[in-house]
Formats: structure tokens, C-alpha cells, sequence
């Protein structure tokens, strides 16, 4: 259920947000009423991303805020786009290829009917 209402509060994030700052400064506004100092609740911007935290998950925002800024770098620079995604692929290539080898020589069984008449004993 925390899970769905992240997401929830993650699509409709700006209304959200403005809603939490009308209650912030609503609550200032209550202490100066009853005499105290607003400036006893603390910095607005801080409670607002302290606020924020709960409702999403920081990590999550951050990654999507890195994507959108490669993303942009990345349509800046075609060329470098080219040719880091042809280096990523060639690399996975090789990297698959490897592992299958491995796979093959090292890490399966062979088919063999009766393993123990193919190894030699030292004894």
C-alpha cells in the first residue's frame, strides 16, 4: 500500500508539493498569531524536502533527474551518443560471448554415460 501511494504522490507530485507549502506557511502563520516566532518551526525549504522524502523515495527521483540530464546530453552530442552506446554494446557482446564459453567448458556437466570409467584413480 506505501508503495501505491508513492506512485501516487509521484504523478500528481506538484500539487502535492504546493499543498505542503500552503500548510507550512498556515502553521507559521498560527504561531505568529498566538505570539511565538514562525522562525521557531524551522527553514520552510528544509521541512519541504524532509516533507518530500516521505512521500517518495529520494533515490528514485535522483536516477530519473540523471536520465533526463543524459538524455539531454546525449541529443546535444550525437556523435558521442554513437559511439558510447556502440562501446556499451560491443562490450555486452563480449561479455556474453565470454560467459558463454565459460558456461560451456567449465561450469556444465559433460554427457557422459559412466563418469567414473573416464577418470583415472592415482591410487
Amino acid at each position: 500500500m506505501k508503495v501505491l501511494r508513492r506512485i501516487r504522490y509521484w504523478l500528481d507530485s506538484a500539487r502535492h508539493y504546493d499543498d505542503l507549502a500552503q500548510e507550512i506557511e498556515f502553521h507559521r502563520a498560527m504561531l505568529e498569531a498566538n505570539g511565538q516566532k514562525p522562525a521557531e518551526m524551522g527553514n520552510t525549504a528544509i521541512a519541504l524536502e524532509e516533507s518530500r522524502g516521505v512521500w517518495i523515495w529520494p533515490w528514485l527521483e535522483s536516477v530519473l533527474q540523471d536520465i533526463r540530464y543524459a538524455s539531454r546530453n546525449l541529443k546535444r552530442q550525437p556523435a558521442f551518443a554513437l559511439v558510447a552506446i556502440l562501446a556499451l554494446g560491443a562490450a555486452i557482446g563480449l561479455n556474453v560471448s565470454l560467459f558463454t564459453v565459460f558456461d560451456a567448458v567449465a561450469l556444465r556437466l559433460y554427457p557422459v554415460q559412466d563418469p567414473p570409467r573416464f577418470v583415472k584413480s592415482s591410487r
